[in-house]
């Protein structure tokens, strides 16, 4: 989970962002124990997908005070939808997405939110494609530069 969560955080990013702000972040969201305590978190939820036996991306979801940002118990966080780039625009991304929707229509939560980076139109597009509405915007920090993400939700 680590390898996949550093390859593509870098390819997604490391392009648009200064390389020490890029090592500090995976140096503190995916290092060993912090992976390990997401892992244990009662309220967060992890989903891999693999095809043909090779990892190829996974969800992260979170409820309660494991959300990055406060909401009601009845709502879930999409924090990470992780997806190698040989996978990418194949259908896995929507698989995930469904999978997502299924656990919060199974936790009986109402509504599921996540942050996408404003400067990643694609992720945006895909997002919006399969239901999600700009509702809000916070500050995603990468290193020392704070960056300005929409939020974006869908009611179940």
């Amino acid at each position: 989970m680590r390898q996949i969560s550093i390859r593509t955080f870098v390819d997604t990013y490391a392009q648009m962002n200064k390389e020490e702000n890029v090592q500090q972040h995976i140096h503190e969201a995916f290092n060993s124990f912090q992976l390990l305590s997401e892992l244990r978190d009662p309220h967060q939820y992890f989903f891999f997908l693999y095809v043909d036996n090779d990892l190829a991306g996974y969800i992260k979801l979170n409820i309660r005070d494991a959300q990055t940002e406060a909401f009601a118990d009845d709502v879930i966080e999409l924090e990470r939808i992780y997806l190698l780039k040989k996978y990418q625009g194949k259908g896995f991304g929507r698989l995930l997405i469904n999978k997502a929707l299924q656990v919060g229509k199974e936790l009986n939560c109402s509504r599921m939110w996540l942050g996408v980076w404003k400067k990643n139109p694609g992720a945006v597009g895909f997002y919006e494609r399969v239901g999600f509405k700009i509702f809000d915007e916070h500050t995603f920090t990468v290193g020392d530069e704070d960056q300005s993400d929409w939020m974006m939700d869908i009611y179940f």
